[in-house]
């Protein structure tokens, strides 16, 4: 089972998703520390940059992330079971939705505005 890592910053915790899939355990935990140490001028850029991309993908796989990690609310992440439950579909449905929103956020023309926030990029 894929396992989520939540650092406090809601958009970071969704930027972290968005790219630790691929990445090592040991790469995750770079780009955490690396994310966490950004200025205020670049958090709020990043933030800036993950609501436009998000802003681009459809209603349910949007919530479905927002509530997953945890964005534009006050609340911790919720679990696929409480989201499958508040959409009333399966957790299975409320997984697939949760991995093609977030394919979605890796599309090129999505990806772009969330790369300049990774190390590294060559």
């Amino acid at each position: 089972m894929k396992t989520y890592y939540y650092f406090g910053s809601h958009q970071q915790a969704l930027l972290f998703g968005v790219f630790g899939e691929r990445s090592e355990e040991g790469e995750q935990k770079a780009l955490a520390e690396y994310i966490q140490a950004l200025s205020p001028e670049s958090v709020l850029a990043l933030k800036k940059a993950v609501d436009e991309v998000l802003n681009t993908i459809p209603y349910k796989q949007r919530e479905v992330l927002k509530l997953l990690y945890g964005i534009d609310t006050n609340l911790p992440p919720f679990t696929r079971k409480q989201i499958a439950d508040m959409f009333n579909f399966t957790t299975v449905c409320a997984r697939q939705h949760e991995l093609l929103a977030r394919r979605m956020c890796r599309h090129p023309s999505r990806i772009k505005h969330l790369l300049q926030f990774v190390p590294n990029q060559d």
